[in-house]
């Protein structure tokens, strides 16, 4: 049974990692190949135990071994990838609103922020709270992201500088000057997509494929025909100059 528990765990842990790397098409870091390989294996064995039990093929007696080793190295790699988001935590010295008010940094914004939120959640409420709970609010969010305390800080100071008061009505200081900046950033940089050269065919095909996975995800805001009919336009435009 503890196997067969470990086992579901990982798969799901696995799935967890192949749907993140599919969404936000991140690259991965040497612990996560790690994880997903021990992963990918302790699944494979997982079967084996099921073809075994319903006697489709023999016990092979490499597996038992094999079994206990996966037992000591999932914890492992598990601890691997926790242990330093709960060190970083515990050694996290608390923000201050003085701090959050000087050297903004809009690409902590982007890559923090808008990793998980679309920029109207992440800016929602702006202008109308004091900088001491823009903190209470994001740092939480910082030590499960495992977002460095210097990031937090840029992106908390990139939305609150021009108007660190609690009455303010302008619109947000993170200023969506193109439609990559608004729809795009949030799960890819711009670099990436600016050095990327296709044609207006191309283009339309990877934004409805992006579309597409924006309406299938709960998690995602749903880009709508509009949007996708300025980022082309937008593209098309850098293309030609």
């Amino acid at each position: 049974m503890l196997g067969r528990g470990i086992g579901l765990l990982t798969a799901m842990l696995l799935f967890a990692m192949v749907s993140r790397a599919a969404i936000y098409q991140e690259a991965f870091s040497v612990s996560i190949w790690i994880h997903m390989m021990v992963g990918g294996i302790a699944i494979s064995l997982l079967f084996m135990k099921f073809l075994v039990a319903w006697k489709q093929i023999p016990f092979p007696r490499w597996l038992r071994p094999i079994g206990f080793l996966l037992l000591l190295l999932l914890p492992l790699t598990a601890l691997g990838k926790s242990l330093p988001v709960a060190l970083a935590w515990m050694e996290w010295k608390p923000l201050t609103p003085e701090e959050i008010l000087r050297d903004p940094d809009p690409s902590a914004f982007d890559k923090g922020c808008c990793r998980c939120h679309s920029r109207e959640t992440a800016t929602e409420g702006y202008g109308q709270r004091p900088p001491a709970r823009w903190i209470e609010i994001v740092q939480p969010m910082a030590w499960a992201g495992g977002l460095p305390r210097e990031n937090c800080r840029g992106a908390l100071a990139s939305l609150l500088i021009p108007f660190p008061g609690t009455l303010a009505t302008a619109t947000t200081s993170i200023a969506v000057s193109d439609p990559i900046s608004h729809y795009c950033v949030a799960c890819h940089s711009q670099n990436r997509i600016f050095q990327t050269k296709r044609t207006k065919d191309e283009w339309r095909k990877i934004t409805a494929r992006m579309q597409k996975l924006t309406r299938e995800n709960a998690a995602m805001e749903p880009l709508s025909d509009e949007a996708i009919s300025e980022v082309i336009s937008f593209l098309e435009k850098q293309e030609n100059q």
